[in-house]
């Protein structure tokens, strides 16, 4: 039998993803983008069981939510910045060491500044994202090379690339996760690969609402870039969840990369909203990548 919710300072804390899910409803009320967000978080941890040693926050309150998971970020999506600061108020007197917050860029400020009032610990901007919406795939020129799911056997490829895009973004998922998520995702057929020779690009994707699904990451290897592949095997990857009868995809990007924003525009993907991913760090460590606000 589920554990009931337990609730704190006007916060409510889930052990149930779809519950959860449910009662966040007031923080992506009329936003699609960050519906999929939250509903990619709880369907994976619904697919994919977190082990009983691993960290999962699920929290709500009246006008906001929050999804943590082990050292990565939190998401409070479109949450209002009155819920944002009770929701920093209830992480912090449980994980004073969380890396960044990503959502509405109000949202956002209003959480981190209480996280420097409750740790002491300064943010800078370290991405602005951009949230995408696809609902039907452009023709396309041909590449050489063909789309193919991805299977366990291509784990240890997806992995040192998924490392190598960790590295080159800056992104704050932890290398370690990497190593025991994407193992597990390609067993699922979560991956595809575009094979030329051996693979060259992959993308991943997740069931978000039950009409929707997201797709990341997407990385081609250097040696193999500005070929086409990202955008084929993007497209390819899409035609089929559209075709399974998903109504829209989403996906995420920096806004200062033109070269993904360009890929995705390419397939069909259409700008709706933008985020704000701030991190955390300790008192005169803040340096580079961006500004305190």
């Amino acid at each position: 039998m589920p554990t009931p919710p337990s609730r704190r300072s006007g916060v409510t804390r889930h052990d149930d993803p779809l519950v959860f899910l449910a009662a966040a409803r007031a923080a992506y009320a009329k936003d699609p983008a960050t519906e999929s967000q939250y509903a990619a978080q709880a369907y994976v941890l619904v697919q994919h069981p977190a082990a009983a040693a691993d960290r999962i926050h699920l929290a709500t309150c009246a006008e906001g939510a929050a999804v943590q998971r082990g050292d990565g970020p939190a998401l409070i999506g479109s949450s209002t910045p009155q819920a944002a600061m009770l929701l920093a108020d209830d992480l912090a007197d449980d994980w004073p060491q969380l890396q960044g917050v990503v959502g509405s860029v109000e949202g956002c400020l209003a959480f981190a500044r209480r996280w420097r009032e409750r740790t002491g610990r300064q943010h800078r901007l370290s991405l602005r994202l951009r949230q995408h919406r696809l609902t039907a795939v452009r023709p396309l020129p041909a590449v050489p090379g063909r789309p193919r799911v991805a299977g366990a056997d291509d784990a240890a490829w997806i992995v040192a690339a998924q490392l190598a895009f960790i590295d080159e973004t800056g992104v704050s998922d932890p290398p370690a996760d990497a190593r025991v998520i994407v193992p597990r995702r390609a067993a699922a057929g979560e991956y595809w690969l575009w094979e030329r020779d051996g693979p060259v690009a992959y993308a991943g994707f997740a069931d978000a609402a039950p009409g929707t699904a997201r797709i990341a990451p997407v990385y081609t290897d250097t040696a193999f870039r500005r070929r086409g592949y990202a955008t084929a095997l993007v497209a390819a990857l899409s035609r089929e969840l559209l075709a399974r009868g998903k109504a829209a995809l989403f996906l995420a990007t920096d806004v200062a990369n033109r070269t993904a924003n360009g890929i995705y525009a390419r397939v069909g993907f259409e700008p709706i909203c933008e985020q704000a991913h701030f991190s955390f760090s300790d008192a005169g460590a803040v340096a580079g990548g961006g500004g305190r606000c």
